[in-house]
């Protein structure tokens, strides 16, 4: 950045109203937007859980039937609050072929399946960086560009998971029994 007289003068300004990193919190805060916040939780909600649960789905010991369904889950539910068609983020064909999806899905498969999840990784946190735009500064999110990160991300765990031999089916039926046992009233509700 580069400092005029202008930018100068306010970095003064506000170098000495800065005594602590709690000063520095307040001011934070202050310049968040209350209801923008409050509208855009379950949105911020979504793209801290694909994050999240990416990370998971990484770890060595991690369950992957559970971890994956959980980032799709949250893809999902990322997708829905942006009234996203997800009809074309897969073949239907896809659901029960697991090897399709590691066919198509992970190239280079000479790598290690870790690998696979490097660009899922990148894509969650690009829509992370989207939806704090629009929960922190207001900028909406283009449709195509939210759609074009979680239809990767979909896509890396179907071929990830393909490799270990599940189908996308298996994910979602893994996911959704562990789901409606967290939260059978829920499950009951629907």
């Amino acid at each position: 950045m580069e400092m005029t007289d202008r930018t100068e003068e306010a970095w003064s300004d506000v170098a000495t109203s800065l005594t602590s990193f709690r000063d520095w919190t307040a001011r934070i805060h202050r310049s968040a937007n209350g209801e923008r916040l409050e509208a855009s939780g379950p949105l911020a909600c979504a793209a801290l859980g694909i994050c999240g649960e990416l990370g998971e789905l990484l770890e060595p010991d991690a369950d992957e039937l559970v971890e994956a369904g959980d980032v799709l889950s949250y893809v999902f539910l990322a997708a829905g609050l942006l009234m996203l068609d997800v009809g074309d983020w897969l073949p239907e064909d896809f659901l029960d072929t697991p090897q399709a999806c590691a066919e198509k899905y992970c190239t280079g498969a000479i790598a290690p399946r870790c690998d696979i999840l490097h660009g899922a990784t990148i894509h969650a946190l690009r829509f992370a960086e989207l939806a704090k735009k629009q929960v922190f500064q207001g900028r909406p999110i283009l449709p195509d560009a939210a759609a074009w990160r979680l239809r990767s991300i979909v896509q890396a765990v179907a071929g990830f998971m393909g490799t270990a031999g599940y189908s996308m089916r298996q994910i979602l039926l893994a996911n959704t029994l562990k789901l409606e046992s967290r939260y059978p009233e829920a499950a009951r509700a629907s």
